[in-house]
Formats: C-alpha cells, structure tokens, sequence
C-alpha cells in the first residue's frame, strides 16, 4: 500500500515533484548522519543538561510556505526572547540572506544537547531517540485524511496546530498530544515602497482597482485560481479600470497550469487587464505587492493557514476568501468578507485521494463582494481597518509568546511525569546572553558618524563596493585581502559587500580575513533590497546582485563616487592610485573591453546601430560618479531603456556601456587586465572574466591552466600555506614554458584568427597569466 501511495503521489506532482522528493531524501540522509555524530561527540565530552528553549529543525532556504513558517517562528522567537537554535537540512538556497538573515546558527555553534525542546515541520532526519522530548508543526486543509497521507505522523510525539480548525481536527485524529501556537505573524515592515511605484513597474495606472491572489502552483487545484479568475471576470465583465494580479510560484515546473490560467482569463476577456509575477521575490518585496492592492482573492478549496491572506489584513487591506478552512482563524465576518461555499468531493486526481472533501467557492458571491469593494471604496476601507486593528491584536507578539510559553510548561510538565526529562525549571525568557542564538552583523550605517550623524568617510574614504553570495565566498576573500595588500593606506578603504545568500561563517571569515591584513574598519555587509529595485525590471540576465550596479546613485544616495569591483579579480596595484582618476565630467571610468566586445557590440547593435566596438568597456572594475549620475538622471533611463527593449538578453554591462556611451572615459587597462598589456609587472589588476576559478578548483585547474596564479595566490596569501604547490610537477612545467614563450605568443595569433576569435583570445591569455604566475606579484 505504501509504495502504491507513493505511486499516486508521483502521478499527481509529476516529474518536479519525484525530483523534489529524492532531493530532500539525500539531504535527510546527510543531516541525520550529522546529528549520529553531533550525538556521539557531545555524550563523549559530557555535555551539559539542556537549557529551557527550543532547537528548530527543517528546511529554512526554501520558497515554500511550510519554510516560511520555519523562518517566521525563528524570527518571532527571537523578538520575544525566547533562547532557540537552528539547523538547516537542506542548505541549497531560494531565499536570499536578508531572509534568514540572524536566524541561522552557524554549525561550529550549534549542539544537539543544547535545549530542552525539538520542533520540526512535518517531519526531520532527527533520530527519535537523540531527541525525546519533540514536537511536530503540522498543517492541514481539511478535516479528513491526514494520517493516510502523513502515516509517519501517528507516532507518540506531540503535534503543534496554529489554527482552531487544525487543532479541533488533529484532537480527533490523533493519540499524542495536541497543542496550539498562535501563528508567528510576524510585524510587517512599512517601510515599503509606494504603491504607486510598485503599480508603475507592473503597467498597472495608479488609479485601477487591484484585486491580487499570491500562490504556489504546487497546491494549483486546492489553491483553485480558475475561480478567481472567473469571479473577476463576472465581477468586472465592463469595467476597464480594475485589474487582477497573481504572484506565483513554481511556474516554470508547472507550464501546463500556467497555460491554463493564462487561457481561462482569455476565455472570460479579461487577459489585458491580467497580470502574472513568477519570479521568487524577497519578502519585503512581497510585501509591497500585497500593499499595492485593494482587494485581496482567495477562492481556495483549503488552507492550512492562509499566509497571504493574513498578511493582507495586517497592512489593513479586505480581503476576499472561501469561508472554509483554517482561514477563519482571522478570515471572520466582522473584519473580512467570507464567501459562500458547499463542500464537495476530491476527485482522485485532484489532490491526495486520502483528502475526501472540500470546499468549492460560490463565485457569484466572491463576484458581489468584489463590486461592493470597487463601488463603495469607504466600505472596503473600514474593512480593512478593522482587519488590521484585529489582527494586531489577535496575533501580536506577546500572544505569540504566550503560547509558545504554555507548550513548553505545558510539554515540560508531560515530560518530567513519564521520565524523559531531567531537569525542572520555567521556560526562561532572559535576553540573548543566556541562551539565545545571536549573530553580531558587525553592521554600521553607511557614511553616518554615530556622534553627529554626517557623512565622516566620504571626504577621504576610497568606498569599494563588492557583491557576493555562499558561492562566491572565496573570491570575495581573495578580492579582500588582495586589495588590502596593495593599499598603500589601508585607514582609507572603505568595504560594502551586497549580501546575497552570504553564511554567517563567510562573513565571520571575510571580517577576520580583513583584520589579519590590517584592516580595522568593520565591513559594510548589506543583506536587504536586493530584489526592490530589479523588480522595475520584469526580467534581467545573469547575477541579480550584479544588476544593483545600475542602481548604485540611489543605494549610496550620500557618496559622490565609489569603486566597484567583482570578486574573480586580484589587485596588486594600489587603489588609491585609481580612485586618484577621478574625473567630474564623466560619470563612468572604465577599461575598454577585451577583443570578445565585437560580439557583445554585435548584440547591441540592435538599439544602437553602428556602434564602435573599441568603445565597448568592461565594467568589472570601475570608478562610479555617482553625483552626475544622479544628475543625469541614470536610474531612470536603465529602467526606461528596459522597459522599451523588454530583453532579458542583454546584460547590465551592456546597459551601462549603452547610457553613458558619450558619458564614459577609458583610463589604463592595467586597471582591469584580462590580457596582455604593457609593463604588467609592474603591478595590475588581473580580471578572470567569464569563469570564476574559484568555483570548482580541480576542474579549472586542469583545463584552464591560466587560473593557476589564484590558486597560487590564494593558497599562499588567503590561507598562508608559503610555498604551497597547487598543481602537479607537470603543469608547473607546462607553465614555466608558456612563460618563457610568452614573448613569442604573438607568432599563434594569426593561425588561431583563422579558427575563432574567442580561440585566439584563449591562447593570448594562457601564455600572459603564466608569464604573471611566474613573476609572482604579490610578493
């Protein structure tokens, strides 16, 4: 039966879904080999009893709904004080760090041991007999086949309901415990951008009446947008200025369902007043989108909870939702407007078959309380007021605290009387010194002197910008310490890294790397707004962080200038020497581009025909005026330019060398050398463009020679292992000889035209890096 199960899970998911499910499961192996061993190692040392307090374990990088819970009960639980820890099972990211930003405890600090009570989602790799005294956070839509679903789930531990309508279900349907926790509604941050701004970056005029519905196409049947769509359509079947906005997730492996709504809104006629946002968006950005409506539509059939709907309420907006479920926690006549529903039966390839009923929205009702709202705006607005007033207080933090003080008393009390806990107190709820997983940012306000609040650095301060995630966290450092040497006067440098997806480990590690070297400033990590401004741009090419160049006048409103430079570049030349270049009648100062700029002015051809491909530039390393930008109003011919072009194609290089084409100057390609040039040993800035060498060492390593000098460096100057021998007795003999015949390279150049540019390209820049690694400029 179980395997038949399975079988039917497989054929109602598909593909997307079998793949994520033996994803999770190689993950879970990992994790719980990980916790045999924490187990072993903390028993061997003794470990002392466990502190009152709570370790959260599951899946907190994902976009999922049941992730966002993880997040928001780690974040509330911080708010009021409540000693916890994390462990990440699966660490593959979705979410960027300014999501899990604090919340997530590094691995050297983490112990299995450390406090008195385990919560997972679902359920975990955590061996039951390493943690006793556990409980499960579980959802479910109705009020019929949870334990065929989830069999794993009848096992004596403690189930965590937060809804009446799950608790009331989970008492009749389990043996073990059932207690309730108030949702970890978390307080919204209103400092939001306007709606009208938000509204503009998706065509929509600032007037219309925005009826919005955010979902995951993994629950697309229960979620029922079909309904919603239709429910529109009769509601404004004339009316040309109301516009309805789904925020979706899981487009991509749902291709199928995404066609089917794009028609359903066709076939009703309302597909040009339709708008449809797939990509992942940081919840700040959420927010906004949710802030941006006026009514916000929900026709499910089922809700765990409700998130969306939740948090339309809290930023006081009415919404508009199936009358069923655990919605009606909050959803309630007084601050909402419930619609009218029948339950009726789960067709076997709807959903799980062990799910027997649910509800089905009567969409004429959802359509009379959309015109209502559309009709009388003071209606809808009272409604929203009164939706937000409840759910302050309904869901406010101390609430929150409340009850997750009763669990663990509550849970505490049930575990001394059958013997598995040893130890007796209330739950402790001192500040983070006493239990409580803090992680110092060592963050500071850009350019504000904490006595008098002006900017103290930018009159003599050289202000780097940077941009990396986990993935680039060796660049980063190398980048770090390679400018850091080079610097002449260290005291002058300033360091802003764009944070997205750092570890708190990578940022320890780079705070560390840095003072070794000299450097007593803290760094600037910046973790939040990274998708806000991209999402003026309905696509982009490449890094999203990269794209934050074009938005660096508005991101660093009081600086003049900054530096930029990617993290797959080593500096062996002073910077100050290059921010000395600064030019006021210019807003860019650059390097041309390497001979490849023939494909890219190629490409741009297309907005500007005829373009001199010599005046085509690199923009890995560059001084940024961003006073003229401002100025010149840059930001805002970027997004203008995009919004003609409406290309994902193009990269923000190209929008840069597009802008400020006659805005540019070219200063010596020493400052951003890709390929040969005049007296490089004498110091340069080695660029390794296209392919970071630091993503994958031994495969780089043996295909592409030329990445050979960062390891070196790397090896010798990062790590401090002098004289440590990255490659095999063979290649460095390879190397020696290219370099010897470095001067003589020039010879191939006309055999390796007649192939392929990018070829002759390739080879020039074999021999020169060799010629480099053998003169060893960091020395």
């Amino acid at each position: 039966m179980g395997i038949l199960r399975n079988l039917d899970k497989f054929r109602v998911w598909g593909f997307a879904g079998v793949k994520d499910f033996a994803t999770k499961k190689i993950a879970w192996r990992m994790a719980a080999r990980r916790f045999e061993e924490m187990a072993r190692c903390e028993r061997k040392r003794g470990a002392a009893p466990p502190e009152p307090g709570i370790t959260l374990i599951g899946d907190f990088f994902s976009g999922a709904s049941n992730s966002k819970t993880l997040r928001d009960f780690a974040f509330s639980l911080k708010e009021c004080g409540i000693p916890f820890q994390t462990f990440p099972v699966d660490r593959s990211r979705v979410v960027p760090g300014s999501d899990v930003d604090g919340i997530i405890t590094p691995p050297g600090e983490f112990r299995l041991f450390r406090f008195s009570h385990v919560v997972e989602m679902f359920r975990s790799p955590l061996p039951r007999r390493l943690a006793p005294s556990r409980a499960r956070i579980a959802f479910w839509e109705g009020e019929h086949g949870m334990l065929e679903t989830w069999p794993f789930l009848a096992g004596p531990d403690p189930v965590i309901a937060m809804s009446d309508f799950n608790a009331e279900y989970f008492r009749k349907e389990f043996s073990s415990p059932v207690f309730k926790i108030l949702y970890p509604l978390r307080k919204i941050d209103f400092r939001l951008s306007a709606p009208v701004v938000t509204r503009r970056r998706l065509g929509i005029p600032e007037n219309a009446f925005m009826v919005f519905f955010n979902f995951d196409f993994g629950s697309y049947r229960r979620k029922n947008p079909l309904a919603a769509v239709r429910a529109f359509a009769k509601a404004f079947a004339n009316v040309r200025d109301a516009v309805l906005v789904f925020k979706v997730q899981g487009a991509k492996s749902h291709a199928r369902e995404m066609v089917e709504v794009r028609r359903e809104a066709e076939s009703c006629g309302v597909a040009d007043r339709f708008r449809v946002v797939c990509d992942y968006l940081p919840q700040q950005e959420l927010y906004s989108l949710t802030a941006a409506c006026d009514v916000y539509l929900s026709l499910h059939k089922g809700e765990g909870f409700g998130l969306g709907m939740a948090e339309a309420m809290q930023m006081g907006k009415c919404v508009v939702a199936t009358g069923w479920s655990a919605n009606m926690e909050f959803t309630r006549p007084d601050v909402a407007l419930p619609v009218k529903y029948r339950l009726v039966p789960v067709k076997p390839d709807e959903y799980f078959v062990s799910m027997k009923e649910w509800a089905e929205a009567d969409e004429d009702d959802a359509a009379r309380h959309l015109r209502h709202c559309y009709e009388d705006r003071a209606f809808s607005a009272a409604i929203g007021a009164k939706a937000k007033a409840f759910m302050e207080e309904h869901f406010s933090a101390a609430a929150f605290k409340k009850s997750v003080e009763e669990f663990l008393l509550a849970e505490h009390s049930s575990a001394i009387s059958t013997g598995q806990a040893e130890h007796s107190s209330a739950i402790s709820t001192k500040d983070s010194e006493d239990g409580q997983t803090v992680f110092g940012q060592n963050q500071t306000v850009f350019g504000q002197n904490s006595q008098n609040g002006q900017n103290s650095q930018a009159d003599r301060g050289i202000h780097v910008a940077m941009a990396a995630n986990h993935r680039y966290a060796r660049g980063l450092n190398a980048t770090l310490a390679s400018m850091i040497n080079a610097a002449s006067d260290k005291d002058r440098l300033c360091f802003h890294v764009f944070d997205d997806g750092l570890e708190e480990t990578d940022r320890a590690e780079a705070r560390s790397l840095a003072v070794r070297f000299g450097y007593n400033r803290p760094i600037d990590f910046r973790s939040s707004g990274l998708k806000q401004h991209l999402s003026r741009f309905a696509a982009y090419h490449g890094s999203q962080t990269a794209y934050l160049r074009l938005f660096f006048p508005e991101l660093f409103g009081d600086l003049d200038w900054l530096l930029w430079t990617d993290v797959d570049v080593l500096w062996f030349r002073d910077p100050a020497e290059l921010w000395s270049k600064r030019d006021s009648g210019v807003s860019l100062l650059w390097v041309q581009d390497v001979r490849s700029s023939r494909i890219a002015a190629a490409k741009m051809a297309v907005w500007r025909p005829g373009m001199d491909p010599s005046r085509y530039a690199c923009a890995g390393v560059m001084l940024m005026n961003l006073k003229r930008m401002r100025e010149t109003g840059f930001v805002e011919k970027a997004v203008a330019f995009h919004g003609k072009w409406g290309s994902p194609h193009f990269a923000d290089q190209d929008i840069l060398n597009e802008i400020c084409y006659d805005d540019a100057k070219f200063v010596d390609s020493r400052w951003d050398c890709m390929y040969p040039v005049k007296d490089a040993d004498k110091g340069v800035v080695v660029h390794f463009n296209c392919i970071g060498p630091y993503f994958n060492d031994t495969a780089f390593r043996r295909f592409f020679p030329l990445f050979e000098i960062w390891f070196r460096y790397y090896a010798e100057v990062v790590e401090g292992r002098k004289g440590a021998a990255v490659a095999s007795w063979w290649k460095r003999a390879l190397y020696n000889a290219m370099a010897l015949c470095y001067p003589a390279s020039r010879l191939l150049a006309p055999l390796t035209d007649r192939i392929q540019p990018w070829t002759s390209d390739l080879v020039q820049r074999m021999f020169f890096f060799a010629w480099l690694r053998r003169k060893k400029l960091w020395k």
